[in-house]
């Protein structure tokens, strides 16, 4: 890094463009605790948790769903049988009859996509969700 982390990339110890899986959720809570100088409040003011979820454990789109509809968005993992690639989670839409999650990606232009749950998509990649890695800000409820 070479310098004091001050902003997200920092945080989650990306390098070259990569950010592993296991640095994104802690990473997120401990850029929540910076107390930054140019922040209102900082640390004193909220406090931040976060979850990281699994496929393999039961955990899926009803749950991703739900952390949507709570206004919270979700951090994806992607991966297909050409690579692996991560996306933030905004919203959802199954209005075709097919589970589609509605995603930042700055793959194929920057810009809000829809893709499919379970691979089918415009990506192009096939890309199905394998984790989610979810960040709740709360109000302290005393002072730090």
């Amino acid at each position: 890094m070479g310098h004091a982390p001050n902003c997200l990339a920092d945080f989650l110890r990306t390098y070259n463009g990569g950010t592993n899986r296991g640095d994104i959720g802690w990473g997120m809570v401990d850029y929540c605790k910076w107390d930054a100088p140019t922040s209102a409040g900082g640390n004193k003011i909220y406090q931040a948790k976060t979850a990281n979820y699994w496929r393999g454990d039961g955990w899926g789109y009803a749950e991703y769903c739900k952390e949507i509809d709570a206004g919270r968005p979700v951090h994806l993992g992607l991966s297909s049988s050409r690579g692996g690639h991560s996306v933030t989670g905004i919203g959802y839409d199954n209005t075709d009859g097919k589970q589609n999650y509605i995603c930042w990606t700055t793959w194929g232009g920057w810009g809000i996509r829809s893709w499919g749950w379970a691979g089918e998509s415009e990506s192009g990649y096939g890309f199905v969700v394998y984790a989610g890695t979810t960040l709740v800000v709360t109000p302290r409820t005393s002072p730090n």
